[in-house]
């Protein structure tokens, strides 16, 4: 049987273990599930849905998949290659990661001096006033972590709480103008906006967001968290977005609080694989939890036959309500990822207008209620191996869903224990990080970074920052105040 052209029926789904063969450098020893193949695979290694030669030589991003390769590669003048390593004390504005990506072929982002603050949104494209992007390669070593400048802070909180933002209505022509004369078209997010209007004077807090990519190919981010600032209904931005771009990687990432998505593909993006991410938010997010949009609209006609992308073995965990993902036109294949976000609102896994799922070897834990549903979907299979722990009606399978590449599958029973602790980003350096509430600083004396040695210096979001920083700090593990 020539595995590249298997049909994946519902009476013949297979486990394919066969890996394609690497010739990279092999990467050094950290803390992995024996099922990482610490490789690019999925549909970010084809060419298109039937691609009968998937090869990872279509997703190479910038000429390397690790922190050793970037380095070997930095250190020898005869590879060709650009190699920039940036840390927080020598970036203080957007545009030096924004030209570091435009003209080097790999960017490692180190994270052993602070977090890098991103004031707005930093737009990587190939057209326009954008970077050049095609064959990039960014890398994070060291807990590295690109965190929003604007956060929602309690005194927010309480503001769009008093505006009764929770039970307003998210349908269309609920809405209001605001006093900037913008027409909003949902009240609930109308009301956001116009608290916030009258509380800032503007709207830039909309512009949160870290990456916002379009029209790039042979793209690779690796062992990066994304922070944002708390999810509001507002049509903001998201943390991570690719449109019209192909063979995209994204892997052992972290994404935590996007003020709109944490992870959007869209408008005719194609070949991208997602693996080993984790997705989160915390008590800043008050609504519209929306994690992963996968096509913006019915009516974007253009992403039919598009949208092809892997979902493998990641982690959708606290505070997540919905989206994980929803999407529209594509093909996806939804392959040994752990749900534990418990208390969703509307369903994890939420196939759409025209697209094609296959579900296999997923784990849902005790307390995700809402598994999944499907509105005007081609085809979806719901292998016999995916584990749900609350009282569940397995979906009707139908269709068929063809995936050209080979892969590995994690046993069912090993799923949550992989995924949850090997998920996000774990490598070179790293570890698991979170965000620590300013409304568990202020007023506290005593504070015990989970992430970071004692001699840390924080701000009141807990964002890591230079040690000369001016203002109130947390360094030493206490408050203290630096003029």
């Amino acid at each position: 049987m020539n595995l590249n052209l298997q049909k994946i029926l519902p009476a013949s789904l297979l486990a394919i273990t066969a890996i394609v063969p690497i010739s990279l450098k092999a990467q050094s020893d950290f803390a992995r599930s024996e099922y990482d193949q610490l490789q690019a695979f999925g549909f970010a290694t084809c060419d298109s849905r039937t691609d009968a030669n998937p090869s990872i030589e279509k997703i190479t991003g910038g000429g390397a998949y690790t922190y050793e390769e970037a380095i070997a590669l930095l250190n020898d003048p005869k590879s060709g290659k650009k190699v920039k390593v940036l840390t927080a004390d020598n970036v203080d504005k957007d545009d030096v990661i924004k030209n570091a990506i435009k003209d080097y072929d790999i960017v490692i982002l180190d994270g052993s001096k602070g977090d890098f603050i991103i004031k707005k949104y930093i737009t990587i494209q190939n057209q326009g006033t954008g970077t050049g992007c095609n064959n990039k390669t960014v890398l994070g070593i060291n807990n590295a972590r690109l965190v929003t400048e604007w956060y929602v802070t309690p005194d927010v909180l309480i503001l769009l709480q008093e505006a009764d933002v929770e039970s307003a209505s998210t349908s269309k022509g609920t809405g209001g103008t605001l006093p900037n004369g913008e027409k909003v078209d949902e009240e609930a997010e109308y009301l956001t906006r116009k608290a916030l209007y009258e509380k800032y004077g503007n709207e830039n807090y909309r512009e949160a967001g870290i990456f916002s990519v379009k029209r790039c190919k042979n793209l690779i981010f690796r062992n990066l968290s994304f922070v944002g600032p708390g999810s509001i209904d507002c049509g903001g931005y998201d943390l991570l977005s690719v449109q019209y771009s192909t063979n995209v990687w994204v892997d052992h990432c972290e994404f935590i609080d996007g003020i709109d998505g944490n992870f959007d593909i869209s408008n005719e993006s194609d070949m991208i694989t997602a693996s080993w991410n984790e997705f989160s938010y915390t008590d800043r997010s008050l609504m519209h939890q929306n994690t992963t949009l996968i096509g913006s609209s019915d009516s974007k006609v253009g992403d039919d036959d598009k949208l092809a992308i892997t979902f493998a073995y990641n982690s959708w965990g606290a505070k997540c309500r919905a989206r994980m993902p929803m999407a529209r036109y594509g093909r996806f294949h939804m392959l040994n990822n752990y749900f534990h976000c418990v208390g969703n609102s509307t369903a994890c896994i939420n196939p759409r207008l025209n697209s094609e799922f296959l579900i296999e070897g997923n784990y849902f834990e005790k307390g995700v209620s809402k598994i999944f549903t499907q509105s005007g979907a081609t085809s979806v299979i719901w292998a016999d191996d995916n584990v749900v722990i609350e009282p569940f009606s397995k979906p009707r399978s139908f269709g068929e869903c063809y995936i050209p590449y080979r892969y590995t599958k994690i046993p069912a029973a090993d799923v949550k224990d992989d995924v949850k602790i090997y998920s996000g980003p774990t490598i070179w350096g790293s570890s698991k990080s979170s965000v620590i509430p300013e409304e568990e600083l202020t007023g506290i004396e005593t504070i015990t970074s989970k992430n970071a040695a004692s001699d840390a210096t924080f701000n009141l979001m807990g964002q890591r920052v230079s040690s000369n920083v001016k203002g109130i700090v947390v360094k030493g593990g206490k408050k203290q105040i630096i003029k």
